[in-house]
């Protein structure tokens, strides 16, 4: 009789296999990497909209004027037109363009990686000459239509925003010049 062999692989082919996956890992990494910038990129948009959605709404209800501003601090609005170190949504019946008291809505921040929602290398601006969003108690936003650019700054691609006088909100993809003034940070 003939003594069973063991069961099992030999280390020959445990390190084939190994080899194997390893190529295949480094074939999809690239693009699983990609996709999931991409998700992220759409989930910052996402959370975004909501928040234009919040302050419309809360205009509408409240009667009170809304304003959606860039916030570095979480508490105040800046006016440079970048979104990407976070954003707030305030009331604003004394029209000065500050939060008259603490925000109703703070965007999320990764403070390890300094960056809105997790996503790095993000960046977020809206149009030139309209550093914030204001919604009217009649839910109208007055100015001109804003558009916001949110892009990745080693990728392609990007998604846009677009809040019009009337107050509708809007999602978009982003134009080739749309997608090099993002990544040109201007």
């Amino acid at each position: 009789m003939r003594p069973h062999a063991a069961a099992g692989a030999t280390l020959v082919e445990l390190l084939t296999a190994m080899l194997v996956l390893a190529v295949l890992g480094s074939l999809a990494a690239p693009a699983f990497a990609s996709l999931l910038e991409r998700g992220r990129v759409r989930a910052a948009d996402q959370d975004f909209v909501a928040a234009l959605h919040l302050a419309r709404e809360t205009a509408a209800r409240s009667e009170a004027r809304m304003l959606v501003c860039p916030s570095a601090d979480g508490t105040h609005c800046i006016d440079d037109g970048r979104w990407e170190a976070g954003w707030i949504v305030a009331i604003d019946r004394d029209r000065d363009g500050q939060p008259d008291m603490a925000p109703l809505l703070r965007s999320e921040r990764d403070e390890a990686r300094g960056s809105t929602q997790g996503v790095p290398r993000l960046r977020m601006q809206s149009s030139a000459g309209r550093p914030r969003v204001v919604f009217q108690p009649d839910g109208s936003s007055g100015g001109s239509n804003v558009t916001f650019l949110i892009c990745r700054t080693g990728g392609r691609g990007g998604r846009g925003i677009v809040v019009s006088n009337s107050g509708r909100i809007r999602q978009t993809g982003l134009s080739d010049s749309q997608l090099q003034l993002c990544l040109a940070g201007a």
